[in-house]
Protein backbone atom coordinates (compact mmCIF):
# COMPACT_ATOMS: atom_id res chain seq x y z
CA UNK A 1 0.00 0.00 0.00
CA UNK A 2 1.28 3.54 -0.73
CA UNK A 3 0.88 6.23 1.81
CA UNK A 4 0.63 9.80 0.61
CA UNK A 5 3.43 12.18 2.07
CA UNK A 6 2.65 16.09 2.02
CA UNK A 7 5.76 18.47 1.91
CA UNK A 8 7.42 17.66 5.25
CA UNK A 9 7.06 13.80 4.25
CA UNK A 10 4.58 12.97 6.31
CA UNK A 11 1.38 11.03 5.68
CA UNK A 12 -1.40 13.37 4.79
CA UNK A 13 -4.10 10.76 6.63
CA UNK A 14 -4.65 12.53 10.30
CA UNK A 15 -5.10 9.51 11.47
CA UNK A 16 -1.46 8.17 9.93
CA UNK A 17 -0.12 11.34 10.65
CA UNK A 18 -0.42 10.80 14.88
CA UNK A 19 0.83 7.44 14.67
CA UNK A 20 3.76 8.35 12.38
CA UNK A 21 4.68 11.46 14.79
CA UNK A 22 4.05 9.00 17.95
CA UNK A 23 6.26 6.36 16.49
CA UNK A 24 9.17 8.77 15.80
CA UNK A 25 8.79 10.37 19.12
CA UNK A 26 9.07 6.84 21.46
CA UNK A 27 12.26 6.40 19.53
CA UNK A 28 13.96 9.65 20.39
CA UNK A 29 12.16 9.37 23.79
CA UNK A 30 14.41 6.18 24.18
CA UNK A 31 17.40 7.68 22.61
CA UNK A 32 16.82 10.93 25.03
CA UNK A 33 16.51 8.13 28.34
CA UNK A 34 19.49 6.17 26.98
CA UNK A 35 21.58 9.69 26.67
CA UNK A 36 20.58 10.65 29.99
CA UNK A 37 22.02 6.84 31.90
CA UNK A 38 25.53 7.50 29.60
CA UNK A 39 27.25 8.27 33.63
CA UNK A 40 24.80 5.66 35.14
CA UNK A 41 23.36 8.66 37.04
CA UNK A 42 19.75 10.42 37.00
CA UNK A 43 19.60 13.76 39.08
CA UNK A 44 16.97 15.91 40.06
CA UNK A 45 17.82 18.35 36.88
CA UNK A 46 17.16 15.11 33.97
CA UNK A 47 14.29 14.30 35.69
CA UNK A 48 13.02 17.81 35.48
CA UNK A 49 14.08 17.58 31.47
CA UNK A 50 12.63 14.26 30.82
CA UNK A 51 9.12 15.30 32.40
CA UNK A 52 9.00 18.44 30.05
CA UNK A 53 10.13 17.18 26.93
CA UNK A 54 6.84 14.63 27.66
CA UNK A 55 4.67 17.63 28.03
CA UNK A 56 5.94 19.07 24.99
CA UNK A 57 5.58 15.53 23.09
CA UNK A 58 1.64 15.38 23.34
CA UNK A 59 1.33 12.31 20.58
CA UNK A 60 2.96 10.03 23.36
CA UNK A 61 0.69 10.67 26.01
CA UNK A 62 -0.75 7.45 27.71
CA UNK A 63 1.41 5.50 25.26
CA UNK A 64 3.85 2.67 26.85
CA UNK A 65 6.53 3.20 27.95
CA UNK A 66 6.37 6.94 28.07
CA UNK A 67 3.14 6.40 30.40
CA UNK A 68 5.49 4.44 32.82
CA UNK A 69 8.37 7.18 33.08
CA UNK A 70 5.16 10.19 33.17
CA UNK A 71 3.15 8.21 35.59
CA UNK A 72 6.96 7.81 38.26
CA UNK A 73 7.79 11.28 37.60
CA UNK A 74 4.70 12.87 38.36
CA UNK A 75 5.02 10.86 41.79
CA UNK A 76 8.70 11.69 42.51
CA UNK A 77 8.92 15.53 41.75
CA UNK A 78 5.45 16.48 43.35
CA UNK A 79 7.44 17.76 46.62
CA UNK A 80 10.13 19.46 44.36
CA UNK A 81 12.93 17.25 44.71
CA UNK A 82 14.11 13.73 43.80
CA UNK A 83 15.17 11.37 46.78
CA UNK A 84 17.75 9.08 46.52
CA UNK A 85 15.68 6.13 46.62
CA UNK A 86 13.51 8.09 43.66
CA UNK A 87 16.60 8.39 42.01
CA UNK A 88 17.72 4.46 41.78
CA UNK A 89 14.22 3.82 41.33
CA UNK A 90 14.08 5.70 38.19
CA UNK A 91 17.49 4.42 37.21
CA UNK A 92 15.93 1.08 37.41
CA UNK A 93 12.99 1.93 35.19
CA UNK A 94 15.00 3.68 32.31
CA UNK A 95 17.12 1.14 32.11
CA UNK A 96 14.51 -1.49 31.66
CA UNK A 97 13.23 0.25 28.78
CA UNK A 98 16.47 1.27 27.28
CA UNK A 99 18.22 -2.13 28.00
CA UNK A 100 21.18 -0.02 29.15
CA UNK A 101 23.68 -2.16 30.52
CA UNK A 102 22.82 -0.72 34.28
CA UNK A 103 21.48 -2.67 37.38
CA UNK A 104 20.68 -0.65 40.58
CA UNK A 105 20.80 -2.09 44.34
CA UNK A 106 18.28 0.12 45.27
CA UNK A 107 19.38 -0.97 48.95
CA UNK A 108 22.87 -0.20 48.52
CA UNK A 109 22.98 2.09 45.63
CA UNK A 110 25.63 -0.19 44.08
CA UNK A 111 25.58 -0.32 40.31
CA UNK A 112 26.10 -3.36 38.73
CA UNK A 113 25.60 -4.45 34.90
CA UNK A 114 24.18 -6.62 32.35
CA UNK A 115 20.78 -5.30 33.45
CA UNK A 116 18.05 -7.17 30.66
CA UNK A 117 14.96 -4.91 29.32
CA UNK A 118 12.38 -5.92 31.24
CA UNK A 119 9.97 -7.27 28.40
CA UNK A 120 6.25 -6.62 29.62
CA UNK A 121 5.00 -10.14 30.01
CA UNK A 122 1.56 -11.06 31.14
CA UNK A 123 1.65 -14.81 31.42
CA UNK A 124 -1.72 -17.23 32.25
CA UNK A 125 -1.09 -20.07 34.28
CA UNK A 126 -1.77 -22.15 30.97
CA UNK A 127 -1.79 -21.45 27.31
CA UNK A 128 -5.41 -22.53 25.61
CA UNK A 129 -4.08 -23.39 22.15
CA UNK A 130 -7.23 -24.47 20.38
CA UNK A 131 -9.20 -21.72 18.47
CA UNK A 132 -7.48 -19.49 19.89
CA UNK A 133 -5.47 -16.69 17.89
CA UNK A 134 -2.05 -16.37 18.48
CA UNK A 135 0.82 -13.25 16.95
CA UNK A 136 5.05 -14.07 17.24
CA UNK A 137 7.67 -11.72 17.35
CA UNK A 138 11.15 -11.57 17.32
CA UNK A 139 13.86 -14.15 16.69
CA UNK A 140 13.25 -18.05 18.21
CA UNK A 141 16.15 -19.95 19.81
CA UNK A 142 13.98 -23.24 19.86
CA UNK A 143 14.47 -23.24 16.08
CA UNK A 144 12.97 -20.88 13.87
CA UNK A 145 9.36 -18.70 14.09
CA UNK A 146 8.40 -21.67 11.63
CA UNK A 147 8.66 -24.30 14.29
CA UNK A 148 6.66 -22.53 16.66
CA UNK A 149 4.08 -21.69 14.02
CA UNK A 150 3.72 -25.14 13.20
CA UNK A 151 3.19 -26.16 16.63
CA UNK A 152 0.52 -23.74 17.03
CA UNK A 153 -1.21 -25.46 14.07
CA UNK A 154 -0.45 -28.70 15.15
CA UNK A 155 -2.70 -28.08 18.83
CA UNK A 156 -5.55 -26.33 16.98
CA UNK A 157 -4.50 -22.65 16.83
CA UNK A 158 -4.55 -19.78 14.37
CA UNK A 159 -1.89 -17.81 13.37
CA UNK A 160 -1.83 -13.47 12.80
CA UNK A 161 1.03 -11.70 11.34
CA UNK A 162 0.30 -8.94 14.01
CA UNK A 163 -1.72 -8.31 17.47
CA UNK A 164 -5.32 -6.99 17.16
CA UNK A 165 -8.24 -7.64 19.11
CA UNK A 166 -8.84 -10.86 17.79
CA UNK A 167 -5.48 -11.97 19.04
CA UNK A 168 -5.53 -14.11 22.39
CA UNK A 169 -1.73 -14.64 22.92
CA UNK A 170 1.66 -12.63 21.42
CA UNK A 171 4.45 -14.67 21.65
CA UNK A 172 8.21 -12.85 22.19
CA UNK A 173 11.51 -14.72 20.48
CA UNK A 174 14.21 -15.14 23.11
CA UNK A 175 16.61 -13.54 20.59
CA UNK A 176 17.18 -10.20 21.18
CA UNK A 177 14.79 -9.52 23.60
CA UNK A 178 16.94 -7.58 25.45
CA UNK A 179 16.90 -4.77 22.99
CA UNK A 180 13.47 -5.31 22.23
CA UNK A 181 12.28 -1.03 23.29
CA UNK A 182 14.09 0.05 20.44
CA UNK A 183 14.11 -3.26 17.59
CA UNK A 184 11.59 -3.52 14.72
CA UNK A 185 9.56 -6.31 16.32
CA UNK A 186 9.24 -4.21 19.59
CA UNK A 187 6.39 -2.24 17.55
CA UNK A 188 4.19 -5.63 18.00
CA UNK A 189 5.01 -5.91 21.85
CA UNK A 190 3.91 -1.67 21.86
CA UNK A 191 0.72 -2.34 20.34
CA UNK A 192 -0.15 -5.83 22.16
CA UNK A 193 0.22 -3.67 25.36
CA UNK A 194 -1.67 -0.94 24.16
CA UNK A 195 -4.59 -3.53 23.93
CA UNK A 196 -4.12 -4.93 27.23
CA UNK A 197 -4.36 -1.70 28.51
CA UNK A 198 -7.46 -0.84 26.26
CA UNK A 199 -9.35 -4.24 28.13
CA UNK A 200 -8.40 -6.67 25.87
CA UNK A 201 -7.49 -10.17 27.23
CA UNK A 202 -4.50 -10.58 25.70
CA UNK A 203 -1.52 -12.25 26.79
CA UNK A 204 2.06 -11.50 26.59
CA UNK A 205 4.39 -14.86 27.00
CA UNK A 206 8.20 -15.82 26.16
CA UNK A 207 9.34 -17.95 24.13
CA UNK A 208 10.76 -20.39 27.75
CA UNK A 209 6.60 -20.24 28.98
CA UNK A 210 5.42 -21.04 25.46
CA UNK A 211 7.87 -23.64 24.56
CA UNK A 212 7.11 -25.10 28.21
CA UNK A 213 3.08 -25.04 27.76
CA UNK A 214 3.89 -26.54 24.11
CA UNK A 215 5.13 -29.35 25.74
CA UNK A 216 2.54 -29.84 28.01
CA UNK A 217 -0.02 -30.01 25.45
CA UNK A 218 1.43 -32.62 23.70
CA UNK A 219 2.22 -34.92 26.75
Amino acid sequence: MTVSLNQDHQPVSARLNAAYRASRDISEFIGLCKGVLADAVVNEKEATFILQWLDLHPDVHGVWPTDVVRTALDTFLEDGRLSSNEESTLLEILAGITGAPIKVNTRTGEIHGNASTELPLFEPNQIIFSDRHFSLTGKFEIGGRSTCEQWIIDLGGKLQKVPTQATHYLVIGAIGSRDWAHSSFGRKIEKAVALRESGQEIYIVSEPFFISQVRAARG
